[in-house]
Parts: structure tokens; sequence; C-alpha cells
């Protein structure tokens, strides 16, 4: 096993670990409300602070995990709101841009990452992950369709910057 291989399979075990610690916190503050037979938004939270904190305490870097999901979290509704209202400007005062296939070399190594990516990307208006694939020496490109295709290297620009580096701190840490 060569070593970017065994960091590739630490890094994808790393994030299944917490995904399953999320699932695991998420139920057991269900049990704190049950418990407490209180079922507001207010015990819910407390329980999955709690619970969290009790899980930092096993696992270091599980509140620091969480922490970036949730700045993600924010992040990516914040460019969808931010895409929602470009697209809605463009629509309505008539501009039409010139329209781009974009190949968008990616850094993500792990297909969560890719696929995280790729969603995000999608979910985002005015751009639409089309497909991925390797090419010869290994690395992946992501073909992305972009309804202002008038910049491309601003788009991968701001992908690399913004949507990949973040993705990239959550499946790596």
């Amino acid at each position: 096993m060569t070593q970017d291989t065994a960091r590739l399979a630490t890094e994808r075990f790393a994030v299944w670990r917490h995904l399953i610690m999320l699932v695991g916190n998420t139920l057991m503050a269900i049990l704190w409300m049950v418990f407490n037979s209180t079922f507001t938004l207010r015990t819910a939270a407390g329980g999955f602070l709690f619970v969290a904190v009790v899980l930092t305490i096993y696992r270091r870097s599980y509140l620091r995990w969480l922490a970036r999901i949730f700045l993600y979290t924010g992040y990516l509704t914040w460019q969808i709101a931010a895409s929602c209202i470009e697209v809605a400007v463009n629509i309505l005062t008539g501009k039409r841009h010139p329209q781009a296939l974009v190949a968008y070399e990616l850094r993500a190594d792990t297909d969560i990452e890719t696929l995280l990516l790729a969603s995000s990307i999608t979910l985002t208006p005015g751009t639409i992950a089309v497909d991925s694939h390797f090419r010869t020496d290994g690395r992946r490109l992501l073909y992305v369709h972009l309804l202002d295709g008038r910049d491309p290297e601003l788009f991968r620009l701001q992908t690399r910057r913004g949507f990949e580096r973040r993705i990239m701190q959550l499946a790596r840490e």
C-alpha cells in the first residue's frame, strides 16, 4: 500500500467516523428530549450540545468538525442566495451572457469530496455539475455548465477558494 493510498483510506475512515458520530449525536439528543419529556427546539439544542461536548471528550476533533459543518452550511446557503439574486436579476433585466462548459481540475481525492463539491455546485443556481472523470495522469476533472460563462477562470478560482477548500477541511478533519 502506497503512502497516498494509506492517506486516502484514513481520510475516508475519518469522514465515516464523523458522520456516524453526528447521527449518534442526533439520536442521543432525541433521547435527551424523551427523558426530559419536553419536545422543544430549546431542549433539542441543549441535548445536542451536551452530547457534542461528551463526544468531544471522546474524540477531540468532533466539535471542530461539527463547527465546520455549520459554517459550511451557512456558506452554502449564502452562495445559493447570492446566486439566486444574480440569476433573477439577469432574467428580469434580459441580460444574456455566453454560457460555458468548464473543465474544473479537482484537488479533492476521494469520492465523498467529489460528491459534496458536485452537489454544492449543482445546488447553486446558474451552475450544474455535468460529469466527472479521471484524466490519464490520475487527476479528476469535473465538468460544470455555467449560465454566465464570461469568466471561467473566476469560477475556478472562487470554487477552489470557496467550496472545495471548505469541503476538504470537512473531509480531512
